[in-house]
C-alpha cells in the first residue's frame, strides 16, 4: 500500500507499508497498564501479524507474561510489551532492578536477550508529572534502539501531550492545527467519534503523513532514514520547540512519536524522489 506526499526541496515521497518483513524481537516499554497495550496489539496483530508478548510486573510481586497473539504467518519476530514499573518517566532511569527481573523472566520463557533487541520507550509528555531535566537526559541517553555505546539500548519516542495524539493523527488532516489542551484530548476523541479499534493500513499511512508535516512545521526538517541513526538531534530540537508552542498557547502542537518506531524497523518505508 502507497501514500504520495510532497515536502520542499523534494519532489514527491512515496510511503508503502511492508507486512511481511522480518523485524526479529522488539520491545515496547510502556508508561499505560491497558491503552498502549491494546493500541500495539492492535497494529502488530491485526495489521502486520506479528506474535505479540504482553509483560506485566506492575503491582505484582512477581512479572507475568501472556502470549497474547501467535502468529502462523511470522515466526520469527516478535512484539514484547514491558509495563514500566509506574507511569512516571523517571521510571526508565530509576527501575532498573525491576527491569532486569523482568529482562530475565523473559529470557527464560522466550529467550530473549534484551540486548540483541530493538526497544522502544513510549511515554507521554505529561507535563504535570515529567520534568524537562529528566526528559533531556533520556533523549541524550536513548537515542538509538539497538545501539547507544556504553548506554543502554534503546529509543525514547515521547507523545504530545498524549498517546491519544496518535489515534487523532490516524484520522485528521493537518492535526497540528487542531486545536486541543491536554486534559480536553479525551473529549475530542468522544466528540468526533474517533476510535483506535478502527486503525487499519490507511490510518496507519494517514498518521506517518501527519508525521512527516507536523516535525517539518516545529523543526523545518524533512524526515529521512538517516535520522534513525542518531535521533537526539531531532529529539531534542522538537521537545524544545514543543515546550515554546506551549509556553505560547497553552497547549502542545499535537504530536506523536510511536510512526518512528515503524519507520525504524522498516514497516514503513518512505521512497524519497519518487517519480509517479
Amino acid at each position: 500500500m502507497v501514500f504520495l506526499m510532497g515536502c520542499q526541496h523534494i519532489k514527491t515521497r512515496r510511503i508503502i507499508i511492508n507486512k511481511d518483513k522480518n523485524i526479529g524481537r522488539v520491545i515496547y516499554v510502556v508508561e499505560g497498564e491497558k491503552k498502549e497495550f491494546n493500541l500495539l496489539k492492535l497494529i502488530f496483530t491485526k495489521i502486520f501479524d506479528y506474535s505479540f508478548v504482553e509483560v506485566k510486573g506492575r503491582n505484582k510481586l512477581i512479572p507475568q507474561t501472556a502470549v497474547v497473539y501467535k502468529s502462523k504467518k511470522n515466526i520469527n519476530s516478535k512484539i514484547f510489551v514491558v509495563e514500566s514499573k509506574n507511569s512516571n518517566i523517571k521510571s526508565v532511569k530509576n527501575s532498573q532492578e525491576y527491569i532486569d527481573n523482568i529482562y530475565k523472566l523473559l529470557f527464560e520463557e522466550f529467550g530473549l536477550d534484551p540486548k540483541k533487541a530493538s526497544i522502544y520507550y513510549l511515554f507521554d509528555r505529561d507535563r504535570g508529572s515529567n520534568s524537562d531535566k529528566i526528559i533531556l537526559e533520556l533523549i541524550c541517553e536513548l537515542k538509538n534502539a539497538i545501539d547507544n555505546g556504553v548506554n543502554q539500548n534503546g529509543l525514547l519516542l515521547l507523545s504530545y501531550p498524549s498517546i491519544e495524539s496518535f489515534v487523532i493523527s490516524c484520522f485528521k488532516s493537518d492535526s497540528l492545527n487542531i486545536e486541543i489542551k491536554s486534559n480536553k484530548i479525551k473529549k475530542y476523541l468522544d466528540i468526533n467519534k474517533i476510535y483506535q479499534d478502527q486503525i487499519d493500513e490507511n490510518a496507519i499511512i494517514q498518521a506517518c503523513n501527519e508525521l512527516i508535516k507536523t516535525i517539518k512545521y516545529l523543526i523545518d526538517h524533512c524526515l529521512s532514514e538517516s535520522d534513525f541513526d542518531d535521533f537526539e538531534e531531532i529529539n531534542k530540537e522538537l521537545f524544545n520547540n514543543q515546550e515554546l508552542y506551549y509556553k505560547k498557547l497553552s497547549r502542545y502542537c499535537l504530536l506523536s512519536l510511536l510512526i518512528i518506531s515503524l519507520l525504524d524497523l522498516k514497516l514503513i518505508e518512505i521512497e524519497t524522489n519518487y517519480e509517479p
